[in-house]
């Protein structure tokens, strides 16, 4: 006698999943992760050990340290290496040329003169490449010469605009599509621009003569310079303690000869730097000591 034997379907059917469930979902994750980033921002933001621009912003430090994660950066190297400016984020270019290294793509220097820096790179997956030569003449056309760092140091500001270029054209994934380097924000951008205001209206008798048309008295003008703004106390104490540790500048005539020389004008003390004048160069020691150490560790 032949059995029946009963057919089970094996398939299951699996329920859809609403994407409205998958979003708020992430958007818990990214509320934790911005509650754990702001309690670290909080704590760093009244420290010395974040740039000056970061320093009492404990909202800046958050932002910084969230988009710094995005990128596989741990929060102490995120507020060291990413910058906010004018709005938008930005790093040096050799952290850029890191975070692309870490994340398995090839970047490398071919050649490097005073008058011209060329890098290229390879993805790591695919295998496209990517070249970049800088030159003096292109910098010059671009307007970035102005400078007065592309007289004394031309092959790091160079290497700077080719480094960045390779980066964010070879891995726009990796970078999450950060479209500048902090040197090329900082040279692009200019100043920052104040609104222009309408004059107050004049009162009492030079109000009723100027509503009058009767022109009022000549009156000598007063010359008053604008003044820059002067480098802070903080400013000259870390740009102190970051020259003693270069060679050769620990001696104060030869390190105010080479400041001079750097920013093209006599300086006989720190004080006579101007706040932007301070930073530039606080930066920039900042960055190749730390290269100098990544170096050292290699």
């Amino acid at each position: 006698m032949t059995e029946i034997q009963q057919y089970t379907n094996p398939t299951t059917v699996v329920p859809s999943t609403d994407p409205s469930d998958v979003a708020i979902e992430r958007m818990v994750k990214q509320a934790q992760a911005m509650d754990a980033a702001y309690k670290i921002g909080s704590a760093m933001a009244g420290t010395s050990m974040v740039p000056q621009p970061l320093q009492g912003k404990p909202d800046d430090c958050t932002a910084v340290i969230l988009y710094g994660s995005e990128i596989g950066m741990s929060a102490v190297q995120s507020l060291q290496n990413i910058f906010v400016v004018r709005g938008r984020p930005a790093m040096y270019s050799r952290t850029m040329t890191a975070v692309v290294l870490a994340a398995g793509h090839h970047m490398a220097e071919v050649e490097a003169s005073p008058t011209s820096v060329t890098w290229v790179g390879r993805r790591g997956d695919t295998g496209v490449e990517f070249t970049s030569t800088w030159t003096i003449d292109r910098a010059k056309q671009a307007g970035f010469t102005s400078n007065k760092l592309y007289e004394s140091m031309p092959i790091e500001m160079l290497r700077a605009k080719a480094q960045a270029e390779v980066a964010r054209n070879l891995a726009p994934d990796v970078l999450l599509g950060m479209p500048h380097s902090k040197e090329e924000l900082d040279l692009e951008q200019g100043p920052e621009t104040t609104p222009v205001r309408r004059p107050a209206a004049k009162r009492g008798v030079a109000g009723v003569m100027e509503s009058l048309g009767i022109p009022a008295p000549e009156e000598t003008p007063a010359h008053t310079e604008v003044k820059a703004k002067a480098a802070s106390a903080a400013q000259r104490k870390e740009l102190v303690e970051l020259m003693s540790r270069e060679p050769g500048l620990d001696e104060p005539d030869d390190a105010l000869k080479w400041l001079s020389q750097q920013l093209g004008r006599q300086i006989g003390a720190t004080r006579e730097l101007t706040a932007d004048e301070a930073a530039q160069v606080i930066d920039f020691l900042r960055d190749e000591q730390a290269k100098d150490a990544s170096e050292g560790q290699a």
